[in-house]
């Protein structure tokens, strides 16, 4: 039997967290996800918590990704985060790739739902508002985050 998997990132690692449908409902409860390459062991949040040992069966488990995830972002970057935290303003649309609904170092954002063409970021902070939050940001000129607090 198959059975969609979702996920908060992609390739999937130690803390990403598994649901069972799109839209990040229904965690995927405690207990051991094949991917078809390794098993990872899940606890009762659906967090993945590590590799285990892995007898493959019959079972099918098929890995979905959904659409890019969209933030908003202030255009003008600020001295720091506090500033952007608390005195900026959200003012465009970026996206991530699926899955990444939580920002992180190296996490790439694009200005269209193609994922084709990085934001041009520069020096200073952003605010970025997000599907789990909001935070200030720092982006370089390939649309890499290379700092980030949550506000």
């Amino acid at each position: 039997m198959s059975r969609e998997v979702f996920s908060t990132c992609n390739p999937l690692a130690v803390n990403c967290v598994l649901y069972q449908e799109a839209g990040m409902i229904n965690l995927w409860g405690a207990g051991i996800y094949y991917d078809g390459v390794t098993c990872w062991d899940v606890n009762s949040s659906g967090v993945i918590t590590g590799t285990t040992s892995c007898t493959t069966t019959s079972t099918t488990t098929t890995t979905t990704t959904g659409a890019p995830v969209e933030y908003q972002i202030d255009n003008s970057a600020t001295g720091t985060s506090y500033d952007a935290c608390n005195g900026s303003t959200t003012t465009s649309l970026v996206y991530a790739t699926p899955g990444n609904t939580v920002p992180y170092v190296s996490m790439i954002l694009y200005d269209s739902t193609a994922l084709t063409t990085p934001f041009v970021g520069s020096s200073g902070w952003r605010k970025l508002t997000g599907p789990l939050g909001t935070y200030a940001v720092e982006i370089d000129t390939n649309g890499e985050i290379q700092n980030y607090v949550t506000c």
